[in-house]
């Protein structure tokens, strides 16, 4: 509003009566309508402002997430890691079959004619710290748009956990962001891992990783899965949905394969490159479970975070455009390209041990344009204008009277 409407409106709240010696004024407290439109005023704003604000909504757990062709189910504290059998990994921690944690339980991809890809976990993106698995404490989590929070945990001795999802409407991916916050006056070394289970089974297999071949290496920024015996397409095998999965058939996929999977390790710029604790593919126990651990240190009171991105992708097309796709995933300037740090603020991105800061932190949020924004101290400015205006007006008012 202008100043010089905010006057005329102000002017309105008097009237000069025709006995000169008097001013009088609407009501029995002109000052006192004053001083009600200002904090209406304030009270309006403040509300406007409010509804920029967004708010966490405590949803109970377990909860079905669907974001565009993604649908993924009963995510919460799962008992259903490792899903098949015992697994010991590569630094000696032990997980005993269905054991509980959370995590997604499961992930199911549209195909756009109505059929879907189905399993494409057994509970995955699941946080250990030193062996010791991430519980949600209580039986809801805050789900606030397409992002869901846990509640934090001391998983061990001196360190904070929680784990953080979001959820892409306009792509099938997840992102996990694992925050590990050291809550005492001396640095502690921990092995945190990323891990799970995937819905494949003992057909899982690599069939692609970022530098072109098919194992699972260090160097890798991420790799591919999926249940097929070969590469779908002219060369490999059909998909027939008329028969169950699994049945045999000369050069056919029988029934409906499980959906491509490709999981992020790390980016470009890493100052913590994850060992393969547990390698998918492998022939042996649970060959369908994963395992990234990552040896970090965590300074006194300070917070480090891990982010990894699982993608769903059609296993009937081929490998090379998931793998074009998880290009996307290799450092935090693409990423921010592709639109997949919605959300991080440029303190979180800092604290990433697995990605470098070679990006810009991302560009302000800009509020809708039906909801205008105000600061304290607009607030604070226009609240003081409105005041400053009604205090003047008072003593020219009172000062005519006098002269008169």
């Amino acid at each position: 509003m202008q100043l010089s409407r905010v006057a005329a409106r102000l002017d309105s709240q008097f009237e000069m009566h025709d006995d000169p010696g008097c001013l009088n004024m609407k009501s029995e407290s002109g000052f006192s309508r004053l001083k009600g439109l200002a904090t209406a005023g304030a009270i309006g704003i403040a509300g406007l402002a409010g509804g920029n604000v967004a708010r966490a909504a405590s949803v109970g757990i377990p909860i079905n997430i669907t974001r565009g062709a993604a649908f993924w189910s009963s995510v919460g504290n799962n008992t259903s890691f490792p899903s098949s059998s015992t697994v010991t990994t590569t630094n000696g921690d032990v997980y005993t079959s269905d054991m509980t944690a959370f995590g997604i339980q499961d992930a199911t991809l549209s195909d756009g004619s109505g059929g879907t890809f189905s399993d494409g976990v057994d509970n995955a993106l699941i946080l250990a710290v030193n062996g010791n698995l991430f519980v949600n404490p209580d039986t809801t989590v805050d789900l606030t748009g397409d992002t869901l929070t846990t509640d934090t945990v001391t998983i061990v001795p001196g360190v904070d956990a929680q784990i953080r999802y979001n959820f892409f409407p306009g792509r099938p991916v997840v992102r996990g962001l694992f925050s590990l916050t050291n809550t005492t006056a001396a640095p502690i070394s921990v092995n945190a891992a990323i891990l799970g289970d995937y819905g494949s089974d003992s057909n899982t297999t690599v069939r692609a990783t970022s530098d072109g071949d098919t194992t699972i290496e260090n160097s890798d920024f991420w790799y591919i899965t999926d249940d097929l015996s070969a590469p779908t397409g002219p060369n490999g095998p059909t998909i027939d949905r008329s028969k169950p999965h699994g049945a045999s058939s000369p050069n056919a996929v029988l029934g409906s394969p499980d959906p491509r999977i490709t999981l992020s390790r790390y980016g470009a710029g890493a100052t913590v490159v994850p060992l393969n604790a547990l390698t998918p593919g492998i022939a042996g126990p649970s060959q369908a479970t994963f395992g990234l651990r990552y040896p970090v240190t965590i300074a006194a009171g300070q917070t480090v975070r891990i982010m990894v991105f699982m993608e769903m992708s059609d296993p009937t097309v081929s490998e090379a455009a998931a793998a074009a796709a998880a290009a996307d995933f290799e450092s935090l300037d693409a990423l921010q390209t592709a639109g997949l740090l919605t959300g991080l603020t440029p303190t979180e991105q800092s604290q990433l041990i697995n990605y470098g800061q070679s990006g810009g932190p991302p560009p302000p949020a800009t509020p809708p344009a039906s909801l205008p924004t105000a600061t304290p101290t607009g607030l604070a400015a226009l609240l003081a204008a409105l005041g400053g205006l009604g205090f003047f007006e008072l003593r020219r008012r009172k000062k005519l009277e006098t002269t008169r």
